[in-house]
């Protein structure tokens, strides 16, 4: 395990006294803590981890020689893409979990980034389920998940191709851990639309690296099948005949365009959308689902 400094170890529930060498990485140098696990290292409040370019982690990555690298920080001033959304970053001072879990995997595997991101998906639900066995768990499509309704974690995948065989992943989760639920961000047209409430697991920081460790055992089990989309679909708030309204997901905090209101019929295990008779490929949605 790396650590920036003591107060960074103090945050995460880490002795620091025994230390080893040092590293250089993030611009800083970071310190080993021996019979800790190598493969993760721990930071202090930074804007973004993705001001690190996949590259750069790679390099970390081969560096360290671990499987598995895993990058938690005590908080993050701008998390990616978010602009004034500040309920999935520190709003009033109070950080939440974010980890970026970076390893190798088989292009057979990850060729398909809608069956990657189905795997991915299905591994957080589960990790999210098994952190609070009492509360209802489910994936607002695409990459959305709810806790009793309300909206608990997201996440993003960064794929860089490695040589004809493989790929490296970073795989970015950001998880609601505080005492008190952050408030829906009121310029953000997407959130007010499709999420009634947030949630939180009320998770403290020196249980963060425990979280992280699920994350990456449960995400490790998914890789191993070769489909994990009837879990997603178990998961998914969307069921045969619920009436919904497809917008194109145009990157901002605002609804694309409106491409049809029509009656769900299925998520195939390519990533289309059928409703009714009509196919919806390739293209990138945001489904809001109209209470009956």
């Amino acid at each position: 395990m790396y650590i920036k400094d003591s107060e960074t170890a103090h945050f995460f529930g880490i002795s620091s006294s025994e230390r080893g060498e040092s590293i250089e990485g993030f611009s800083k140098k970071l310190i080993h803590v021996p019979n800790e696990e190598k493969g993760i290292i721990l930071l202090w409040e930074e804007r973004t981890l993705y001001d690190y370019t996949p590259p750069k982690l790679y390099d970390l990555y081969k560096q360290i020689g671990s499987d598995i690298l895993m990058i938690l920080c005590s908080s993050l001033t701008a998390a990616r893409w978010s602009g004034d959304r500040k309920w999935i970053n520190t709003q009033q001072h109070i950080s939440n979990f974010n980890v970026n879990i970076c390893l190798s995997v088989p292009r057979d595997i990850s060729s398909s980034i809608w069956s990657l991101q189905e795997r991915i998906s299905v591994a957080i639900a589960t990790t999210l389920a098994g952190m609070n066995p009492d509360a209802h768990i489910q994936i607002a499509y695409p990459l959305h998940y709810l806790m009793d309704g309300g909206k608990v974690a997201g996440h993003l995948i960064q794929k860089v191709r490695l040589d004809q065989d493989n790929d490296f992943l970073r795989i970015g989760i950001g998880t609601n851990t505080s005492s008190l639920p952050p408030r829906l961000p009121v310029n953000d047209h997407l959130a007010q639309h499709l999420f009634s409430v947030p949630n939180s697991l009320d998770i403290p920081s020196d249980r963060w690296i425990s979280l992280a460790k699920q994350y990456w055992k449960n995400i490790q089990t998914s890789l191993q099948w070769d489909t994990m989309h009837q879990e997603y679909l178990e998961f998914l708030t969307l069921r045969k005949w619920d009436t919904i309204e497809i917008y194109e997901d145009n990157g901002t905090a605002q609804f694309g365009a409106l491409i049809s209101r029509w009656i769900f019929h299925s998520l195939n295990p390519d990533g289309s959308i059928t409703i009714d008779d009509t196919t919806l490929k390739n293209k990138e949605f945001h489904i809001k689902k109209i209470p009956k």
